[in-house]
């Protein structure tokens, strides 16, 4: 097991017991894996250390490359979740990256297992190439820097291993590798002419000395149009010849797209081409498979199929898969089979049946990887009837040689909803906690809804907004949940970030009931905030879209423009007062919107004022919070961090440095979060300096990590829930892995008559949430006068009492009749000797 901080239980009834047969220890903060309630259905994919519990719908993409060894184990390449990995098939996965993975970008391009040992794996990412002995449960970096886009282990002699690296992501000028030594030690051998973008490597089966590198297409370098081209190495990668010819003079007609070697005739190479212009982003293409030879000659045509090409090891079987979206009704979609050389071809299935998951759709569910044609498909070395498929999205599985294709990514739950495997690769963007309904916008997934606490999900995106997702994905980067009504929800909806509308619903989120409002303009819409002392049945929101900010006092159904800021993404109010900021710096107007003026310049405003909003990260404000009397900015740039205001504003102090603050929480304890990341919606983010989530029960005067089982350092949404007597379920959202939920269980402060020694804390109300008659539960660090107060959400004092009096230790006082509050959430602050702590709690009908 591995071993887990001071105050990190590895199981939940281990830290419940522990907190019974305990001493308390103030600060501690025990974060246990989150428990299923009764009835519902177990989160999948696995939970690291026991910890935190990964709950997604499952696929999301993109992702880039897949690989199988010996061993059984399957390794899929993202290009923001690095590596997931399963050893059963498919059936749950588990994400490595950093901690404890030991990758340092995020962005995998190539992954290879070594043909007689299962255990050994090859990664190629954008930053680094690394090499796995443990079947890439973690990985030790061969060398850092380039991008590695191929690796290929020789099948006569896996001592002999190739790789290709561009200078970069987008670069076209490939260098290819070698090592003797299965990876150890590598050497550059040659280089392939300017242009040209490797995608694939392929080591001829009976001969470690013959290979061919195939050059096309590949997302990453679309702008620098890469030369489609095969070239055949004779010589252990000395020298290489572009082989594919002029479709007069013996070549083939249109670019090679797939290539692979016959394994019943090794010296045969079977390859397909394709027709036409941008093919890989259009639907529209035409094409050709032909067959070669290693040692040159002319190509023959012998099909009018084309798209990912594979060979079948145990019987020499080639198969085509058109991997274009048409879906069945295609003429020449799904998959072609030959058994005799490419003689002759039979359409094994035209897509009819295969599973489409949760999307819906086989047209939307199946075409290329990211990375190319050449990396779609990959066999599985213990069955050869097993293909893997990875596609922007998804990742899928035949089990029959092609005829049928099934998920392995999600599984039916409730009626409409889903539960993930564990293999996700989203970007969730906001998290929102109404009532018991959990509410998530994802950068990739648009709107999705679940019911139990993360378990299972279900998409809610309205096809009338998303564009050309048609309702089976989108873009949302922020959504709210009403902190009273738990039925009213507001979020952004688009096609992508800057294509985006203000939408609303008043019936949870339920499919097919969302409202577009007025007044907003389409474009990148963030930052939504409702101020909570305005009518329950008519609230007034904020939000910004292109930069600029706007109000409602309409409960969302109609806006209008208060702040020509230009570069304004986030949003906060309370009582009249709003804030707002972004790459402009933090602004205040305390007339509801009427007029602005800009805070503390040289701590918030760090760069341009234009901002290209293509992947989330300004620096600048990227989270505002009122709570407690406090304002609270997650402030984004070097030397920043999370920022705390106690007079409404005027003077700034630094609470916690972090130069990637992303997102800043309080929950209904009133213990405070901050979350980090250097990753948002793209891939290849660097490690360092990430913190991850942060919790502090002292408003930011120490802080703990709860990090421990996550696989990278990055927190961006954050939103909690009760979870049972003063516990609290956090969920957070990570660039690449996704939602992850656990539940926090405090001890501090100290409880009723404990013995060890006295200081100032506030628990709350007891019980938490509660109901009817209500105590408060805090301990006094001295004699001296205290006050015990209860706000509203509108900043209301609802109830005061002089409690000093009561003396040094640890107290429970009833409110009694004072004190008969309504439904809803409520602030209380405890002040003494010139301190003050704040919680919050919960009182439900």
């Amino acid at each position: 097991m591995t071993s887990l901080p001071s105050g990190l239980s590895p199981e939940p009834g281990a830290c419940a017991r522990a907190a019974i047969r305990r001493r308390a220890l103030p600060g501690v903060v025990w974060l246990v894996a989150a428990s299923t309630a009764a009835g519902a259905l177990s989160p999948a994919g696995p939970a690291r250390a026991g910890v935190w519990s990964n709950v997604n719908p499952g696929g999301g993409g993109a992702f880039t490359c897949v690989g199988a060894g010996i061993s059984g184990t399957i390794i899929v390449g993202s290009d923001i979740g690095g590596v997931y990995r399963s050893d059963n098939h498919g059936a749950t996965w588990e994400n490595v990256g950093s901690s404890g993975g030991g990758l340092i970008r995020s962005y995998v391009s190539s992954v290879a297992f070594s043909p007689d040992n299962g255990s050994l794996v090859y990664l190629g990412t954008d930053g680094g190439l690394y090499r796995s002995g443990n079947a890439g449960k973690s990985f030790s970096v061969s060398f850092t820097g380039g991008y590695w886009s191929a690796i290929a282990p020789a099948p006569s002699d896996p001592n002999i291993v190739y790789a290709a690296e561009q200078s970069s992501y987008t670069s076209t000028d490939p260098v290819i590798w070698k090592s003797l030594n299965k990876g150890l030690n590598w050497v550059p051998v040659a280089t392939l002419p300017p242009g040209s973008r490797v995608i694939k490597l392929e080591v001829q089966p009976n001969n470690p000395s013959h290979l061919f590198a195939l050059s096309g297409y590949e997302k990453l370098a679309a702008s620098s149009a890469p030369r489609r081209a095969l070239y055949v190495s004779n010589d252990a990668a000395a020298s290489f010849t572009n082989v594919h010819g002029d479709s007069t003079a013996g070549g083939m007609t249109g670019n090679p797209w797939d290539a692979t070697y016959d394994p019943m005739h090794p010296d045969t190479i079977f390859c397909t081409s394709v027709v036409g212009g941008n093919v890989d982003e259009s639907s529209s293409w035409s094409g050709y498979t032909w067959r070669g030879s290693q040692s040159g000659g002319p190509w023959t045509q012998v099909s009018t199929h084309t798209g990912a090409i594979i060979a079948r090891q145990s019987t020499g079987e080639i198969m085509t898969i058109d991997v274009r979206r048409d879906g069945p009704g295609c003429s020449e979609c799904g998959t072609f089979k030959s058994a005799d050389w490419g003689a002759s071809w039979t359409r094994v299935s035209d897509m009819t049946g295969w599973d489409p998951g949760w999307i819906g759709s086989i047209a939307w569910a199946y075409n290329e990887a990211t990375s190319g044609v050449g990396k779609t498909l990959g066999k599985d070395p213990t069955n050869s009837a097993v293909i893997y498929w990875v596609t922007p999205q998804f990742v899928w599985r035949t089990t029959d040689w092609g005829s049928t294709f099934t998920n392995m990514f999600t599984n039916p739950a409730l009626p409409g909803f889903w539960t993930g495997r564990g293999i996700n690769n989203v970007a969730p963007a906001s998290l929102s906690a109404g009532g018991t309904t959990l509410y998530a916008g994802f950068y990739d997934l648009g709107i999705w809804r679940s019911l139990n606490g993360g378990a299972s999900w279900q998409p809610s995106n309205d096809p009338a907004v998303t564009g050309e997702w048609d309702g089976k994905g989108g873009c949302c980067m922020t959504i709210l949940a009403d902190p009273v009504r738990s039925n009213v929800v507001w979020a952004s909806q688009g096609d992508n970030m800057t294509t985006s509308n203000v939408v609303r619903n008043t019936s949870s989120a339920v499919p097919g009931t969302w409202t577009t409002t007025a007044g907003v303009p389409s474009g990148f819409v963030s930052g939504l905030s409702v101020d909570p002392s305005s009518p329950t049945s008519n609230r007034t929101l904020y939000v910004t879209s292109n930069g600029d900010v706007y109000k409602s006092v309409d409960d969302a159904q109609s806006w209008s423009k208060v702040f020509d800021c230009d570069s304004c993404y986030v949003t906060g109010a309370s009582g009249g007062t709003v804030f707002t900021g972004g790459a402009r710096g933090l602004w205040r107007s305390t007339n509801g919107g009427g007029t602005w003026s800009e805070l503390a310049p040289a701590t918030f405003h760090l760069g341009p004022n234009a901002y290209p909003l293509n992947s989330a990260k300004w620096s600048g404000p990227h989270s505002i919070l009122i709570s407690g009397g406090a304002v609270y900015v997650a402030n984004y740039g070097d030397h920043r961090g999370l920022y705390r205001s106690l007079d409404g504003g005027d003077s700034w102090s630094l609470i916690r440095p972090d130069d990637f603050a992303m997102t800043v929480h309080v929950d209904y304890n009133g213990w405070l979060y901050l979350g980090s990341s250097s990753a948002t919606n793209a891939g290849g983010n660097a490690m360092s300096g990430s913190t991850g989530i942060q919790i502090s029960r002292d408003s930011g005067a120490t802080w703990s990590s709860l990090n421990t089982g996550l696989p990278w350092p990055f927190a961006w949404p954050i939103a909690t829930m009760p979870e049972g007597t003063g516990n609290v379920r956090v969920f957070i959202g990570s660039s690449g892995s996704g939602l992850w939920t656990a539940v926090a269980y405090v001890v501090n402060p100290l409880p009723v008559g404990d013995e060890l020694g006295p200081g100032l804390g506030l628990v709350g109300f007891r019980p938490n949430p509660a109901r009817g008659r209500v105590s408060v539960a805090f301990t006094l660090s001295s004699p001296e006068p205290a006050l015990l107060e209860v706000f509203d959400l509108a900043g209301r004092r609802v109830f005061r009492r002089d409690v000093g009096s009561m003396g040094v230790g640890s107290h429970l006082v009833p409110l009694g009749t004072e004190f008969r509050p309504a439904p809803g959430m409520y602030n209380i602050r405890l002040s003494q000797g010139g301190r003050s702590v704040h919680v919050r709690s919960v009182v439900v009908p």
